[in-house]
Order: C-alpha cells, then sequence, then structure tokens
C-alpha cells in the first residue's frame, strides 16, 4: 500500500486471516479483486489497508481486510521539507 507521507514508499500488506469458503466447481472461475488504499504515517503492523474480494459468477463469496505487516514511522522534519521539494520539483518538471 502507498504510504502518501514519503515519495515512492509502500508498506507490504498481507491477508488478515485465513479463509475458507465452499465453492461449486460448475460455478466458474473465482476472481481476486484486491483493493489497497493510500495510508499516512505512521502506519504500524496490523493496520487495515485494503481488501481482498473474491468472487464467483457475479457474487462475492468472501472479502479478508488487508493489513500491513511492517511499521512505517512518520518521516523526520528534514525528511518533510526535502520530500516537499521533491514533490515540487516534479510537478514542475511534469514528471511524477
Amino acid at each position: 500500500a502507498p504510504v502518501r507521507d514519503y515519495l515512492d514508499r509502500t508498506v507490504p500488506a498481507a491477508m488478515s486471516q485465513d479463509s475458507t469458503v465452499a465453492v461449486f466447481d460448475l460455478a466458474g472461475e473465482i476472481v481476486r479483486t484486491v483493493t489497497v488504499s493510500a495510508v499516512a504515517a505512521p502506519v504500524r503492523a496490523g493496520d487495515r489497508v485494503g481488501v481482498a474480494t473474491f468472487t464467483q459468477a457475479d457474487q462475492v463469496i468472501a472479502s479478508v481486510p488487508l493489513v500491513a505487516t511492517e511499521d512505517v514511522r512518520r518521516p523526520t522534519l528534514v525528511e518533510r521539507v526535502w520530500i516537499g521539494a521533491v514533490r515540487a520539483w516534479r510537478r514542475l518538471s511534469g514528471t511524477t
């Protein structure tokens, strides 16, 4: 999941729990959709950062929260100034 307070920084995520669901094989393919949200630092391992949804035949069969697997500290003042300067430069130069 992207961490908004940093440049190009992400935090790894995993399903918060194992999930078992009985499915009917002939009902079609099971499709997994993963949605992650940008999060603000500090991030603690276990914080919710998204959701994994499993569907079959256009019906949701399971939805499991995604949680951060690592801590991400808040940037220091010096880091925040640097990040702000780089973001301003990227906007001016047209790069993202």
